[in-house]
């Protein structure tokens, strides 16, 4: 069986690359 928590920390990181580079630490969802 594949790794379920990999996928979703690879999908959350990929979403949160962008927004995290820019802002810096994960407080601000929404910049």
């Amino acid at each position: 069986m594949p790794t379920p928590a990999f996928a979703l920390l690879d999908a959350v990181a990929l979403t949160l690359r962008l927004p995290r580079r820019v802002d810096g630490p994960d407080t601000a969802p929404t910049t």
